[in-house]
């Protein structure tokens, strides 16, 4: 693992350099035709540039609650979960897969039909952002807000819930150190992201290929650098298509 934080460019309030390393979950069907020959699929946000992966659960939540009558749909609420496990594996433990088969379980036997964790943090999640689209990003470090933890600000508690202090150099050759943050988790990823827009202003505007990909790139990626395109696969197919179009 390179300990050096490649590609920092200025003073950033926060910065991290790596993610979870996330196995995904395989219904037992799929496992039953793979025999378990193949090693269980893994997303890596990191590594795939997903840096608005905060923004996207933000814009899933929002379409799976009910925001007219304060409430859940149960089926709703599973059906996201169990989709988003089978993308991005389970958002509290990298090695979770095992625990979204527990949570299938203890629907199958009578559970509560839908998991409150998830519901929770995807609710917290919706809340940050909207405050920091609506420029009320000071509410997210007021530790007397009522939506406080345990006399911590909300921003503050998550972060200290999700993610680890990291001592290291932000270049190869410098003799300055600095501490960042690790995420131990996927929700830990998406917390940082969502302290990056709090605190160091960072806005998000739609990749250039948008149509096809959907997402969004930041004005700044956690390595310092401005992009255009969400991932190398979308930048390669944009190349591509110019390379057709003036056939």
């Amino acid at each position: 693992m390179d300990h050096q934080l490649s590609g920092f460019r200025g003073p950033q309030a926060i910065w991290f350099s790596e993610g979870p390393k996330q196995k995904l979950f395989v219904d037992a069907a799929s496992s039953r035709i793979s025999n378990w020959s193949t090693l269980l699929p893994t997303f890596e946000p990191w590594r795939e540039k997903h840096w608005d992966l905060h923004r996207r659960i933000s814009n899933k939540w929002e379409s799976v609650s009910n925001q007219a009558t304060g409430r859940l749909e149960p089926s709703q609420v599973t059906k996201a979960v169990l989709e988003f496990a089978r993308v991005y594996g389970d958002f509290f433990d990298p090695d979770g897969c095992e625990n979204i088969a527990s949570y299938l379980s203890y629907l199958r036997y009578g559970g509560s039909r839908y998991n409150r964790y998830w519901v929770q943090e995807w609710d917290d999640i919706k809340w940050a952002l909207t405050l920091i689209d609506a420029g009320q990003n000071t509410i997210l470090m007021d530790e007397n807000h009522p939506r406080s933890k345990e006399g911590s600000a909300i921003l503050n508690w998550k972060l200290q819930q999700f993610s680890v202090p990291d001592l290291r150099k932000k270049r190869k050759l410098s003799s300055s150190w600095s501490i960042g943050l690790i995420p131990t988790c996927l929700a830990g990823f998406v917390w940082i992201l969502i302290a990056r827009d709090a605190l160091d202003g960072v806005i998000y505007k739609p990749c250039k290929g948008f149509d096809k990909c959907g997402r969004e790139v930041p004005s700044r990626t956690p390595t310092g650098k401005a992009t255009k395109y969400c991932s190398d696969r979308c930048k390669q197919r944009a190349k591509y298509e110019k390379k057709l179009s003036v056939r």
